[in-house]
């Protein structure tokens, strides 16, 4: 019949269950020239152990409101996973498996908790380590690098290196520990070096100050400072000479 009359599979008043097809018929395909709308509750194949496919290789799924999967949720081939501007939520445990990159844009990333980095890191940019002055940066590594200090191009100011005063009532401040390289076998240790900044032309060069630590406010007395060559291990070795040069 090619009349265009709407076409129906209901049971009327009834409320009972309408079956199309067992569990021994063929393929059944639903078609349309424009859509097909399903509504209310509908459960695809929630028993069966078959893989059901929905859409096809160019097609588009749109899936309107809530969306719940109960199982594995699973993306292959080489399409991708995109989502729209909407915020996204992974819970529980999240990776990014083999060699694949996971990139942020120039958005700020925040994590709340810690941060275990297995390889190499690289911080390109300023980068700011804690927000406080109690937060502490603990370094088991050696640093394979020198240390320069900006310049605060404002004219004369101090950069300190220091150890953070005694918190505990009548103690000891810590004392801080500069010291060069020990030698290995016959060879010499290294050389301590402190050195003022050189004059560019018409200027002096810069002066050399050491100070023990401040003793405390109601008796203690203030650090000293100590100077020593290099010791010799060997019985046939040499200590380290002190040379102070204006």
């Amino acid at each position: 019949d090619s009349s265009n009359f709407n076409t129906s599979i209901n049971g009327g008043t009834s409320t009972g269950t309408i079956t199309i097809g067992n569990s021994a018929a063929g393929a059944i395909s639903l078609q349309s020239g424009s859509s097909i709308g399903l509504t209310g509750a509908t459960n695809i194949n929630t028993t069966g152990t078959a893989n059901t496919s929905i859409g096809n290789a160019t097609g588009t799924l749109t899936l309107t409101g809530a969306t719940t999967v109960a199982g594995t949720f699973s993306q292959t081939g080489a399409n991708t996973f995109g989502t729209g501007t909407g915020a996204v939520s992974l819970n529980g445990a999240t990776s990014v498996t083999g060699s694949n990159t996971f990139t942020v844009g120039t958005g700020a990333t925040s994590l709340g908790g810690d941060l275990t980095v297995t390889g190499a890191t690289l911080l390109n940019g300023n980068t700011t380590i804690g927000n406080a002055g109690s937060d502490t940066l603990t370094v088991t590594a050696q640093i394979n690098s020198d240390i320069t200090f900006a310049s605060t191009g404002t004219g004369p100011s101090v950069r300190s290196i220091q150890v953070a005063q005694q918190t505990a009532s009548n103690t000891v401040g810590d004392a801080l520990g500069i010291s060069a390289g020990q030698g290995n076998g016959s060879g010499n240790g290294g050389d301590l070096l402190f050195a003022a900044g050189s004059a560019d032309t018409t200027g002096r060069g810069g002066y050399v100050s050491i100070y023990g630590g401040v003793g405390g406010t109601t008796s203690g007395n203030g650090g000293d400072v100590r100077i020593y060559g290099g010791d010799a291990l060997a019985g046939n070795g040499n200590g380290g000479n002190i040379v102070l040069q204006g």
